[in-house]
């Protein structure tokens, strides 16, 4: 009796301690899994794990309507170069930016083509000395050359996104439109290339300027 008693004793005492351990164990073992599974949602949804993606864009907006700067025509130099007068007095060559007409009056005289008479022709056309326009900077302000990057406003748009008064008042969209000059992309600053290849597609469908020399 008195063995059995300790028996039942010795067993009574370990029950707690067992149980006890027991529960310890599982609820570190839960503890695991749920900070196992909250790590891996992490990494699926882009967290630690996988750093997000980027989204800052490689250039700037172009700047809206009520910010283009006014400029007055001095002369045209080729197709896609104009000199004008800023309102601080200045005068600067401004190079189109996202287009590229052909060569009339580069150094190399090997370099000039007919094509680039017709170009330099057509923006005297409808660029006329003394008229205002009106100037769009993307993201670079100025070339190795120091000429100004920008889009030439013939006529100051309502909406700087609106396609028909890019393809009907922007320089850079008429020349492409008309076929005098191709699209071309000048890293960062290609906000307005995608209307332009569409232009430029439509200008050699329809078999406009010289747009036969980017078939």
């Amino acid at each position: 009796m008195e063995t059995s008693a300790i028996g039942e004793e010795t067993m009574s005492g370990a029950d707690p301690h067992n149980r006890s351990f027991s529960r310890n164990a599982a609820v570190l073992a839960i503890a695991l899994v749920l900070c196992l599974g909250s790590c891996l949602a992490r990494g699926q949804d882009g967290g630690s794990g996988t750093p997000p993606q980027s989204t800052t864009p490689s250039a700037q907006a172009p700047q809206e309507a009520s910010a283009l700067e006014r400029a007055r025509v001095v002369r045209v130099v080729d197709g896609d170069t104009l000199v004008v007068r800023l309102d601080d007095g200045s005068s600067r060559k401004v190079r189109l930016v996202g287009v590229d007409a052909p060569e009339s009056v580069a150094e190399d005289a090997s370099r000039n083509t007919p094509e680039g008479a017709q170009a330099a022709s057509y923006t005297k056309d409808h660029v006329r000395e003394n008229a205002v326009v009106w100037l769009q900077r993307e993201y670079s302000d100025t070339d190795s050359y120091d000429r100004l990057l920008r889009h030439v406003w013939l006529e100051h748009p309502d909406s700087v996104h609106d396609e028909q008064e890019v393809r009907s008042k922007m320089l850079d969209a008429m020349l492409v439109d008309a076929g005098f000059a191709r699209s071309k992309r000048y890293e960062p600053d290609t906000a307005y290339n995608d209307l332009f290849d569409s232009f430029a597609r439509d200008a050699h469908e329809a078999g406009r300027g010289v747009s036969y020399l980017w078939n």
